[in-house]
């Protein structure tokens, strides 16, 4: 029998083709904007790498977890079911009472990212302060904010923010894009 597989294969793959050249330079988002996604902001940068390197000291909250498995899935979504991909979490670690959560969060995600073909590691560096995503295709992008950008939502989990970051307001953040030129 005659599978429906081709809409499931490439998400968002009839776009792909039209997508314009990508351009180095600085970007600026207002607060209360809405209609900012990881997947426009930071997947086409990303496209094509096998190693990603994310630096924020702050994933430690669950919307910060969340929000780094949001970027986890788009990039285990948009690569070849048969190809891995190497992402390193440089971080800074929690202490104290929320230690264990914070190590608990890391541990689950990591397990889940194994399962779409993502090798998720976390580095450990109190040194840290600037957020950056480095990627080996070239490209690295500098988050003013690191993947934290969106504002805190109802908390309802039937908001539709809550499931699609199109929905969600932006606090004010900025972005820049360097190619380094390895891709």
């Amino acid at each position: 029998s005659m599978e429906p597989v081709a809409a499931a294969e490439s998400p968002g793959g009839a776009e792909a083709t039209s997508e314009p050249p990508l351009a180095e330079g600085h970007r600026e988002f207002m607060a209360d904007q809405k209609g900012v996604t990881y997947e426009a902001l930071l997947l086409p940068y990303l496209r094509g790498a096998t190693r990603v390197t994310i630096v924020d000291p702050y994933i430690r909250l669950p919307h910060q977890g969340r929000n780094l498995v949001d970027l986890l899935a788009l990039l285990a979504a948009a690569k070849d079911v048969a190809d891995e991909i190497d992402v390193t979490l440089v971080t800074k670690a929690e202490t104290g009472q929320y230690e264990q959560s914070h190590l608990l969060m890391l541990k689950d995600i990591q397990d889940s990212a194994a399962t779409a073909g993502i090798n998720f590691t976390v580095t450990w560096d109190e040194t840290i302060h600037d957020r950056s995503i480095r990627a080996d295709n070239g490209w690295t992008i500098l988050l003013g904010r690191g993947l934290d950008i969106f504002q805190k939502g109802s908390g309802s989990q039937y908001d539709l923010a809550a499931r699609r970051q199109e929905f969600r307001q932006v606090v004010a953040f900025g972005v820049t894009y360097i190619n380094e030129g390895k891709g």
